[in-house]
């Protein structure tokens, strides 16, 4: 894999989608597991493994454009024969950094005590 020379040396990737565990020390740059762990600096990519939902997509980041693609990547191998290793579609996006929306909370919470 190349990303080492696709990546900026401040990238940070943050995992997103259907990765159940990802081995952060083979990893070319830092690795996050949570977008609330990521620092205020330096550039952000998303290392989006399957399909990414709207419910699993980061808040905090805009998907700007892909700078890697492999539609059959090898995402777990296992150390058990015969089973085969898990493939699925793996996707770098590089992102922009955005203020998430503002909820109201819900309408019994906005009643005073005692209404």
């Amino acid at each position: 894999m190349h990303w080492d020379s696709l990546l900026p040396r401040d990238a940070r990737l943050l995992v997103a989608g259907e990765a159940p565990r990802i081995p952060s020390v083979y990893s070319p740059r830092p690795i996050y597991l949570d977008e609330r762990d990521l620092p205020a600096t330096g550039s952000v990519y998303v290392l989006a493994i399957g399909a990414i939902l709207p419910d699993n997509a980061p808040r905090t980041l805009r998907l700007d454009r892909i700078v890697y693609e492999d539609s059959a990547a090898t995402t777990q191998v296992f150390r058990t024969i015969p089973r085969p290793p898990d493939h699925a579609m793996v996707r770098v996006y590089l992102t922009e950094r955005v203020t998430p929306p503002v909820r109201s909370p819900p309408a019994e919470e906005r009643r005073p005590p005692g209404r």
